[in-house]
């Protein structure tokens, strides 16, 4: 079954006309990230009200620090267990929260879905554009 948000990315993917309808569901939609896996280089921390700290699973992808993310459960898990070759941790939270905490970065980049039939790979840049897209008015994003 394909979720609302992966829908939306493969529409985004095959026609560019869609890109911005695909950001603004992405602020709301649920995305996996993977968190604490063995191998993994810790750049940053990430809160969440009511849940203890816990440093971002970072992969170098295409040479740039990223975060991977993912639009189901089960993309997540066949991540682990081809990329991370352990059970990781893991977390389910908003698009919105997730890019929100990523603007204390300049240089992490966000892949949804990396190593899937449909993905996105979003620079800096473009993940404080998404932002603005709901908030235009943000001078600090």
């Amino acid at each position: 079954m394909i979720d609302k948000l992966e829908e939306q990315l493969r529409r985004a993917m095959e026609n560019p006309d869609e890109r911005e309808a695909f950001y603004k569901v992405l602020l709301d939609e649920t995305l996996y990230i993977p968190v604490n896996t063995p191998d993994d280089e810790a750049v940053a921390v990430f809160s969440m009200p009511d849940e203890p700290d816990f440093t971002w699973a970072v992969a170098d992808i295409r040479g740039a620090p990223t975060v991977p993310a993912f639009t189901s459960k089960a993309k997540l898990e066949d991540f682990l267990t081809n990329v991370a070759e352990s059970e990781g941790r893991w977390i389910a939270t908003t698009g919105r929260k997730l890019l929100t905490n990523m603007t204390t970065s300049l240089v992490l980049h966000l892949e949804i879905n990396p190593m899937c039939d449909y993905g996105v790979a979003l620079a800096p840049n473009m993940v404080r554009s998404i932002l603005r897209l709901e908030n235009p008015d943000a001078a600090t994003l």
